[in-house]
């Protein structure tokens, strides 16, 4: 501990070791005490006439005037590490200066320079201690307001740099919400070699750290836009606890500030890992959603940003649809699509259309919901954005393989399989593969045992607690399938847990239905009291025939029960 906060700089290992000896009675928790608090640590590395501050003094003073500004300015930043073009920022002057101030800093050895990230740009960075002094230095020599509009500046640009990579990167096509904080104007055509992905891996670290430091000084618009460019990073990676807890301090920050744009924007990201990634599920899922996404719905109107409001609809629609509220969820899908299409939300026609194909398909209209996800697929192509091609495409598979077309079936998954993997998208990839599991089971293939096997897996992985039930549900089928009733029931009993929890009443349905044909040969008391369960659910539903296919087995229970008892 004590290297570490040193930052394993052999001068200030050497000072440490130093005063352990001189004072025999400190111990090494004495010392790290002593070196924890940042604003004293420097102070804490002094010996003799040996001093860590001293050091890096003696290099500070030889820099000219525009350098030792930049030093002193970058010294503000809590970020780990940075490009030139933030230093242009934080001068207010050209790349070039920047860059040569920056280099001017590595040549006094108070900058490392980093090898090229994948965007092709070097990256600099502090050593901890270099920072603190930095840091002291802009303190003592700069005024507050100075050191707040250079770390806005800086903010500003990864803003204007994130707004432009997040547009090109896969993931939700929610509406871009902009606020009023100022940014770095970057033209797409200038960054257009840079891959986007690549540009989030390299910039992650940074612009979490940017976020952090824009709330602890209270700016909320640099916050909120900021955490908004990250969302689709953060959904491709897989990064759902990042997420949450990023979204959720802006959230918080918003709330204190008033700022109901920002508060909207952040709920927006936060019900979407809320709903489909949440570790611990404790409530109904479902009515978790329409609660939140009236909410969203409602601040979003509050601010008059209409393509906010189309997004939010779409979120209604789904938990609508989930709870089989499916009029409410037409309603809520068509005033999104109108409200999409009258402010030329591109994407919010899509994920619209999606809600209403998904609406049609729960009530059996297979060929309206096809004709939706036509439409769909044609705007998400036109979006240029991979992942809801994606996500279309599943739902196209998906809605062939139920009418029968499993060749259609098989190719839509396939292309939808392929974007996915392409663009790294696990979470897209595991819907795809729980969609070809119930293929291959459809068509008796052994395949889709291993198909559900790892959808399952990384389900867990990334806390997909839908796709993790499905998984379950279809493992138990397939044990059925295979005339090994007593395998399916452990993967079903889980699966009907989980999908009460989520709140989805045709999974929670199909997956006791299930279970009851698993119990059948062995309790048939259990069997009955699922079987009836799922049959309640269908008959609220609406579904009357699915409801007289489930008395029907029922009805087979009780002969089956009748002539075991006259035997």
């Amino acid at each position: 501990m004590i290297v570490r906060l040193c930052g394993r700089l052999p001068l200030a290992v050497r000072i440490a070791g130093a005063r352990l000896a001189a004072r025999p009675q400190w111990s090494l928790d004495h010392l790290v005490r002593v070196l924890t608090d940042e604003r004293q640590r420097l102070n804490g590395l002094v010996t003799g006439d040996l001093g860590v501050r001293a050091s890096i003094a003696s290099s500070y003073r030889a820099l000219g005037g525009e350098v030792a500004r930049l030093f002193r300015l970058l010294g503000t930043l809590d970020v780990p590490d940075f490009a030139g073009w933030v230093a242009a920022a934080v001068l207010d002057s050209s790349l070039d200066d920047g860059v040569a101030a920056l280099e001017a800093l590595v040549d006094a050895h108070l900058l490392a320079v980093t090898p090229a990230t994948a965007p092709g740009q070097y990256r600099y960075r502090f050593h901890d201690l270099v920072r603190l002094y930095a840091r002291e230095r802009a303190e003592a020599e700069e005024l507050p307001e100075e050191r707040i509009t250079s770390v806005s500046r800086a903010l500003g640009a990864w803003l204007g740099m994130a707004e432009v990579m997040s547009d090109q990167t896969p993931g939700p096509c929610y509406a871009p919400i902009r606020g009023a904080a100022a940014r770095l104007r970057v033209d797409p055509a200038d960054v257009s070699d840079v891959d986007p992905v690549a540009w989030f891996d390299a910039e992650c670290a940074a612009l979490m750290r940017a976020v952090s430091q824009a709330c602890a000084l209270g700016l909320d618009e640099l916050a909120y836009e900021l955490a908004g460019c990250l969302e689709r990073y953060f959904d491709l990676r897989g990064m759902y606890a990042e997420w949450s807890e990023t979204n959720s301090r802006v959230l918080r920050l918003c709330e204190d500030t008033g700022n109901l744009r920002g508060q909207a924007t952040m709920l927006r990201g936060l019900i979407e890992v809320r709903t489909w990634n949440n570790p611990e599920q404790d409530a109904d899922a479902m009515a978790a959603l329409l609660a939140d996404a009236t909410r969203l719905r409602d601040t979003f109107a509050a601010v008059g940003e209409e393509r906010g409001v189309a997004d939010a609809l779409v979120l209604c629609s789904w938990a609508h649809t989930a709870k089989g509220g499916y009029d409410q969820a037409r309603a809520a899908g068509t005033e999104s699509l109108r409200l999409a299409t009258s402010t030329g939300h591109l994407g919010g026609q899509a994920r619209a259309l999606v809600a209403l194909a998904l609406a049609a398909a729960e009530t059996g209209q297979i060929a309206e919901a096809v004709g939706k996800l036509d439409q769909a697929l044609v705007a998400s192509r036109e979006l240029g954005n991979p992942r809801h091609e994606a996500t279309v495409l599943q739902f196209l598979g998906i809605a062939h393989c139920q009418i029968g077309n499993t060749d259609v079936s098989q190719r839509l998954l396939d292309a939808a399989l392929a974007i996915s993997r392409g663009c790294g998208d696990r979470y897209a990839e595991v819907l795809t593969m729980l969609a070809l599991a119930r293929l291959d089971l459809r068509r008796g293939d052994p395949s889709a045992r291993a198909a559900a096997e790892a959808a399952l897996a990384w389900g867990r992985h990334y806390n997909m607690r839908h796709h993790v039930a499905d998984a379950l549900s279809i493992l138990g089928e397939i044990s059925v399938a295979e005339g090994r009733p007593a395998s399916a029931v452990p993967y079903l009993v889980e699966s009907v847990a989980m999908w009460r929890k989520r709140g989805w009443l045709s999974f929670l349905a199909s997956a006791l239905v299930s279970l009851g044909l698993a119990f059948a040969s062995s309790d048939q008391q259990a069997a009955r009291a699922a079987l009836t369960e799922a049959r309640e659910i269908y008959t609220q539903l609406g579904d009357h025939p699915t409801a007289l296919a489930v008395t029907r087995h029922v009805t087979g229970l009780r002969r089956a029960r009748r002539t075991g008892t006259d035997g």
